[in-house]
């Protein structure tokens, strides 16, 4: 009998080749039949690979130190081995063998303590909080920030969004972000990781104190008499953390 697959880049990762994806060329896949004997056969311009066997139990293993390999890659369709039954004067397939190389995409999320809209040293870092990440093919994933508020996605290249989950526990509620955009879109490409920038949260606190001194005009008999002149000194101090302006 024969035994046959196929092998191809997965360009956008979804698990199926889709029109335009290259096939694999020149890659040896290594078959062992139910008797143990072994031979290497190489795949087609086509991707397509083929071999002859004796029936029964046989494996096909993609050689990963192949030059052609795709070494990095992730595999999205099929398994590597793979194990089939042979059968006499029938060609048996073993499936389709998808390549795909993904890109990352990643960010960061801190407390930027005094709003100025850069991570200064000694500024924390925002831990396990929640990012949810959209790629290219519509999917969706759910990443957390480590202990140094860095967030990493593994994605199909395109277009991808992150969106900060403000539900989650730790988020900073009630705070303004000071730098980065919150959703926020690059386009990830295949074995780069891309950076979607730094989201920074700032907890606004105004605040003011004011004092008022009053100076009396006195008149001659040394009481506030009806026309006599009080002048007033408001002084107004800014004891927040953010700019006042507008006052009256």
């Amino acid at each position: 009998g024969t035994v046959s697959g196929h092998l191809y880049l997965d360009t956008d990762g979804d698990g199926v080749q889709d029109e335009g994806e290259p096939d694999l060329e020149n890659v040896d896949v290594v078959v062992t039949d139910s008797n143990g004997d072994t031979q290497t056969v190489t795949t087609n311009s086509d991707g397509d690979w083929s071999a002859t066997v004796a029936p029964g139990e046989t494996t096909a293993d993609v050689d990963e130190n192949d030059p052609q390999y795709p070494t990095g890659f992730t595999q999205t369709e099929g398994d590597d081995p793979t194990t089939v039954t042979a059968v006499a004067g029938t060609d048996v397939d073993a499936g389709n063998d998808g390549y795909f190389n993904p890109g990352t995409v990643s960010g960061h999320l801190y407390l930027d303590t005094d709003g100025d809209g850069v991570q200064d040293e000694g500024e924390p870092d925002l831990e396990n909080v929640d990012v949810v990440v959209t790629d290219s093919n519509g999917d969706t994933q759910t990443v957390t920030t480590n202990s140094d508020g860095d967030w990493s996605a593994t994605v199909a290249p395109g277009e991808t969004t992150a969106d900060v989950d403000e539900n989650d526990p730790q988020y900073p509620t009630g705070f303004t972000q000071t730098e980065g955009d919150d959703p926020t879109t690059v386009t990830a490409v295949a074995g780069t990781d891309v950076d979607a920038g730094n989201d920074g949260y700032f907890n606004p606190n105004p605040d003011i104190e004011l004092v008022k001194t009053g100076t009396l005009d006195l008149g001659e008999n040394g009481v506030a008499n009806p026309g006599d002149v009080i002048n007033y000194e408001f002084k107004v101090t800014n004891t927040g953390n953010v700019t006042l302006d507008t006052l009256s």
